[in-house]
């Protein structure tokens, strides 16, 4: 009876952890993988100072070092509302819905068919909230020579 019972707690604990794991782009380590790295970065931002809102997107290069079914790239405080990857004869290349793992700081993009090693392109459009603290896009102030606070 006691070998029934550990065996039926193995397999309780086993499916736990892969249910915790449905995540494609699972990092154990919690760090970035290395098998991408990004070259030259375009970016445009709309900063509504008004409503402390933001709009924007991101065009990066990128060269694949390792063959790789995920993309990832850190990202904090952001709603990301479209995302697109293209191989370098500019084809778009399926990707599946991504993934924003707030508590890393990190967007995954899972991809239908494995990346091989060559170059690609990103295109991330995004909005979010102009912070008031120190981390993501927040808002700083500053004192003028006659003691006015500006931001």
């Amino acid at each position: 009876m006691l070998s029934l019972t550990i065996l039926l707690a193995v397999i309780v604990v086993s499916l736990s952890l892969y249910s915790l794991n449905k995540d494609p782009c699972h990092l154990p380590s919690g760090r970035l993988p290395g098998t991408i790295i990004p070259g030259h970065y375009d970016i445009w931002i709309n900063p509504d100072l008004n409503t402390l809102n933001f709009s924007g997107k991101v065009d990066i290069s990128i060269e694949v070092l390792n063959s790789t079914s995920c993309i990832i790239l850190h990202s904090l405080n952001q709603n990301i509302t479209h995302v697109k990857v293209k191989n370098e004869a500019g084809d778009i290349l399926p990707s599946k819905e991504h993934i924003t793992d707030s508590e890393n700081e990190f967007l995954k993009i899972p991809l239908k068919e494995k990346l091989q090693k060559g170059k690609i392109s990103l295109l991330v459009h995004y909005n979010g909230v102009i912070t008031e603290g120190l981390k993501g896009f927040y808002r700083s102030y500053y004192t003028t020579k006659t003691n006015e606070t500006r931001s």
